[in-house]
């Protein structure tokens, strides 16, 4: 499958340049992201550019234990500036408030 093959390089070029994640645009990390999900096997919903309500990717698996909700915040701060606690918090209010099974960021 082609999707395969072209996620699999993606993968590969930026696990030996990851310096090049921090010049995509947001949407485009965001994009990213959510085609890294479904590529193992998420059923993928990347929410609204603008006003994503906490969260910017809503990921579903379904296992032999029940369906799984992930809520994904995409963060990809400076190696100088690390993702703080405050988008932690509000992901953990959104995780609780959806009733999400995780939340990622």
């Amino acid at each position: 499958d082609l999707s395969v093959v072209i996620r699999q390089k993606l993968i590969d070029h930026f696990a030996r340049h990851p310096q090049e994640l921090y010049r995509l645009p947001s949407r485009s990390f965001e994009e990213l992201i959510a085609e890294l999900f479904n590529g193992l096997g998420y059923a993928v919903e990347l929410t609204a550019a603008t006003r994503d309500n906490g969260h910017d990717i809503i990921a579903i698996s379904n296992t032999h234990v029940g369906k799984c909700k992930y809520l994904i915040e995409c963060k990809r701060y400076s190696m100088e500036n690390k993702v703080g606690i405050v988008p932690v918090r509000a992901l953990h209010g959104v995780v609780s408030k959806e009733k999400a099974t995780k939340g990622i960021i």
